[in-house]
């Protein structure tokens, strides 16, 4: 019965290619925040204060960087406080109006497998041919280099939608997008 128990759970935590292309059978999230549904308290509850601009999103925006200082993750606020979008960049970049004094609490620990909660996630420096193997091929591409994966594929069950930007043929940006309403 446990084996059972555990072969489901194992499956059922992994991604789903759906038959439509480009679609993925998981919602688009990150440490389950999820574009279009969590807000800003639960980023804050999460990840700490970060650091708080009012320029980006409707609301503001959140960034973080990682205590390795190999990337940077930005959450955007829209109406309500709830989260718009969700960016993963190589890199650290922090905004201009940063003190050396604030970089300390922008700082937090970034895995891998946190996004989507794959264990074998994509990550930064992966490359194109990973992300299809994981992934498959995209619903559309923006450019040769930036690809768009939507969750679900029905317009009644839609979730967020996830943009990978390449760099010289590698991950450089994953960017977690909160549904289009029509």
């Amino acid at each position: 019965m446990l084996r059972i128990a555990l072969a489901t759970l194992l499956i059922l935590g992994l991604p789903v290619l759906a038959e439509d292309r480009g679609t993925i059978g998981l919602s688009a999230s990150w440490r389950g925040l999820m574009p279009g549904v969590s807000r800003e308290r639960n980023v804050v509850s999460l990840l700490g204060p970060g650091y708080f601009q009012d320029t980006i999103g409707d609301t503001g925006s959140r960034t973080y960087v990682s205590d390795t200082e190999k990337a940077t993750l930005v959450f955007a606020f829209g109406i309500d406080h709830v989260i718009s979008s969700i960016e993963l960049r190589a890199g650290i970049h922090y905004p201009a109006e940063v003190k050396r004094a604030q970089r300390k609490r922008m700082q937090v620990t970034l895995y891998d497998q946190e996004w989507s909660g794959w264990e074998f996630a994509l990550h930064l420096g992966s490359t194109k041919v990973d992300a299809r193997d994981v992934l498959g091929f995209p619903t559309g591409s923006l450019t040769a280099d930036e690809w768009v994966y939507t969750a679900y594929g029905s317009d009644s069950c839609e979730g967020p939608s996830m943009r990978l930007t390449f760099k010289n043929n590698l991950l450089a940006v994953i960017e977690l997008l909160e549904p289009e309403y029509e």
